[in-house]
């Protein structure tokens, strides 16, 4: 179910080759957006995370770079590398405060996508530092038919070996241990 969600979002949201993409979040979702991003042509992919081995595995599935957001200046590292800004900004966290810090990473008509519930459904927006132009698409549930219309391009990723789901396992338990899972 992610990954055709993560891939009708992708084109929901509307990130095409030649784009560039911040996703702030290297969890399952936001590996599943580096990964699918990576195979639909999408070069300039950053990815940010707080966990290095996070960090390493983003590069594993197609980021151009990842950051240590916890380590680096966000915004200077962003803009050192995209002066103008970056088409997109996706949050693939659930975090509200990553609609304020990605305004000063996006460029003029540019982007923030936020994939997926945030714990609170309310937020206080600043855009001081955003461009003229942009905007803000909460994807928070897809299409159905959207969904079930990427079944193909996954399982044809899934066949061709693009994509393992061995990858998306972290750990495995007995069912004596599904208290512990």
């Amino acid at each position: 179910i992610t990954l055709r969600e993560v891939l009708s979002s992708i084109k929901r949201f509307g990130i095409k080759p030649g784009h560039s993409v911040v996703i702030f979040g290297c969890g399952p979702v936001g590996l599943t957006f580096v990964r699918f991003l990576k195979l639909l042509g999408v070069e300039n992919v950053i990815a940010l995370d707080i966990v290095e081995e996070k960090l390493e595995t983003a590069l594993k599935n197609g980021a151009a770079h990842a950051y240590n957001s916890l380590n680096v200046d966000v915004k200077s590292t962003i803009r050192k590398r995209y002066p103008e800004g970056v088409d997109f900004v996706l949050d693939a966290v659930g975090n509200n405060n990553i609609v304020n810090q990605g305004m000063s990473l996006i460029k003029d008509g540019g982007k923030i996508c936020c994939y997926g519930i945030a714990p609170k459904s309310h937020a206080e927006i600043d855009w001081t530092e955003a461009p003229y132009n942009w905007t803000l698409q909460l994807q928070q549930f897809p299409s159905k038919v959207e969904e079930g219309e990427c079944t193909e391009q996954v399982l044809s990723w899934i066949r061709s070996g693009e994509i393992d789901l061995k990858d998306y396992i972290s750990d495995y338990f007995t069912f004596d241990n599904v208290l512990e899972a």
